[in-house]
């Protein structure tokens, strides 16, 4: 289930949208995450796919957001 890493949130405030500063969060996500391992994927494949779906949220995220108003 979704998971809030508020060190992750307090990193990205204030920030422009950047690729280096999303791949920074990424990282700090993988890096704090710690998740149950079973036998449909194991704890490190967790902490990566969390790390991949981060920073694809955050640039799916920066670039609505600055998309003109009214363009689909």
């Amino acid at each position: 289930g979704p998971v809030t890493l508020d060190a992750v949130n307090r990193m990205l405030v204030g920030q422009a949208p950047a690729e280096a500063a999303f791949e920074a969060a990424a990282a700090e996500v993988e890096r704090q995450l710690d998740p149950p391992g079973d036998i449909h994927a194991s704890a490190a494949y967790r902490r990566r796919l969390a790390r991949v779906l981060t920073l694809r949220a955050l640039r799916v995220a920066a670039e609505r957001a600055l998309r003109p108003m009214g363009a689909a």
